[in-house]
C-alpha cells in the first residue's frame, strides 16, 4: 500500500485520475498527488494489514481506485480512510465464493432475461468505472444497450452481517417515457424503478445479504 501511494506511482496515476487535459487538470493533478502524500500516514495507519494487502492488489489492478483520495464514495461524509476500508470490504466480499462478482472493468454479466415480458429486455450486473463514485457494482435494467435503470452498490461481508451499501438509483435521461410506459404494461403495471428494486431484492436474498442501507 505504501508503494501505491509513493509520489512516483501518484504522479503516474494522476492522468488516470484527471484525463482531460489542459492548465485546470495539470492543476488538479498536482492536488491529487499533494492530497495522496499528505493522508497517506493516517490513511497506512488506520488500515488493517488485511486491507493494505487487498487494496495495494486492487489498486495494481485498477489505479482509478487511488481517484477517492480525493473523491467521495458512496456518502459524502466518508472520511479517506473509511472510503479505502469500505473499498477493502467490497474486494474481499467478492473474493471467494463470490469471485463471479468481482468483475472486470466494462464487463457485463447476464442475470435474468425479461424478453418473455418484453423484447431485449434484461437485468444486468457490471462495472462501470464512471459509476464508481455510487458504489462498485452496477445492478442495471438493460434495453439492448440502454441502461434504463442502475442501481449502484457497495458489498461489505467483513462483520456479524453482510451489508449493501446501496449509493444511487439513476434513471435514462435518453429513454422516452413512451418506452417506460410501454414495459411497465407489459411487466404488470410495474415501473421500470419498481421493477428492478424488487428483482434487486431477490437478488440480495440470493447471496445472503442480511442488511441494505441506502446512503
Amino acid at each position: 500500500m505504501k508503494e501505491a501511494l509513493s509520489l512516483i506511482n501518484l504522479w503516474r496515476c494522476s492522468p488516470k485520475i484527471y484525463q482531460a487535459k489542459g492548465i485546470k487538470e495539470i492543476k488538479n493533478r498536482f492536488l491529487f498527488v499533494f492530497a495522496g502524500l499528505r493522508n497517506r500516514r493516517e490513511l497506512v495507519n488506520h488500515l488493517s494489514i488485511f486491507e493494505r494487502q487487498i487494496l495495494a492488489k486492487s489498486i495494481a489492478m485498477n489505479p482509478l481506485l487511488l481517484g477517492f483520495i480525493v473523491w467521495p464514495y458512496i456518502n459524502k461524509n466518508n472520511s479517506i480512510p473509511a472510503r479505502f476500508q469500505l473499498i477493502a470490504a467490497h474486494e474481499a466480499a467478492t473474493s471467494g465464493a463470490n469471485s463471479w462478482m468481482a468483475l472486470k472493468r466494462y464487463h457485463r454479466l447476464l442475470l435474468v432475461s425479461l424478453a418473455q415480458f418484453y423484447d431485449d429486455l434484461t437485468i444486468e450486473l457490471e462495472y462501470a468505472p464512471w459509476f464508481i463514485r455510487e458504489g462498485q457494482l452496477n445492478f442495471s435494467l438493460m434495453l439492448k444497450d440502454v441502461r434504463l435503470i442502475t442501481i449502484s452498490f457497495s458489498m461489505d461481508y467483513g462483520g456479524t452481517e453482510k451489508i449493501v451499501y446501496l449509493g444511487a438509483i439513476q434513471g435514462s435521461a435518453c429513454t422516452s417515457q413512451e418506452t417506460y410506459k410501454n414495459i411497465a404494461d407489459a411487466c404488470c403495471d410495474l415501473r421500470p424503478r419498481d421493477l428492478t428494486f424488487k428483482i434487486f431484492r431477490l437478488f440480495l436474498c440470493e447471496i445472503q445479504v442480511t442488511k441494505l442501507l441506502c446512503i
